[in-house]
């Protein structure tokens, strides 16, 4: 149980490092003195641009991530519980969506492993959520207000 943790949290910490850098890495590729700037004047096509790039983005970023956990399922958990790479990722993705199928499923020895696994999948589905969410909130607020929505950190520097 103790190895499950330990090995849990290391991949917990690499999943966010991971999240954190893509998330950051895009927000810099949006900035408004970019070509893909998101404060330009509206146009559909180029928001649909923006939001579809996103997507792709954010779930290349997902598989990523489930890919760096069944590599560890497969050469840590090993062959007594996978009986290849390709059931390896099977697991790690539907675990990582936490569909849970239970078509694949591993001893009680690392159940614990998978259910961090789940539990960090859901933690930056969620963040994926809330950044393309930010990026319409962003859009929204340039074509409807025709304004860029100040950070909330300098409206209380203004009054």
């Amino acid at each position: 149980m103790l190895h499950s943790l330990v090995l849990g949290t290391f991949l917990t910490f690499l999943t966010i490092a991971l999240q954190s850098l893509g998330t950051v890495w895009w927000i810099g590729r949006l900035r408004p003195n970019k070509k893909t700037q998101l404060d330009r004047v509206p146009n559909r096509l180029h928001s649909i641009k923006i939001l579809c790039l996103s997507g792709c983005f954010l779930l290349l970023l997902h598989i990523l991530q489930v890919t760096i956990w069944a590599i560890i399922y497969f050469f840590v958990v090993g062959k007594q519980e996978f009986s290849s790479f390709e059931e390896c990722c099977y697991f790690s993705a539907v675990t990582f969506t936490s569909l849970g199928f239970g078509d694949v499923v591993i001893s009680s020895n690392w159940r614990l492993l998978s259910t961090v696994q789940a539990m960090v999948g859901l933690f930056v589905f969620g963040w994926s959520s809330a950044l393309i969410f930010a990026i319409v909130q962003r859009m929204l607020a340039v074509e409807f207000i025709g304004s860029h929505p100040k950070p909330a950190y300098t409206r209380s520097m203004d009054t």
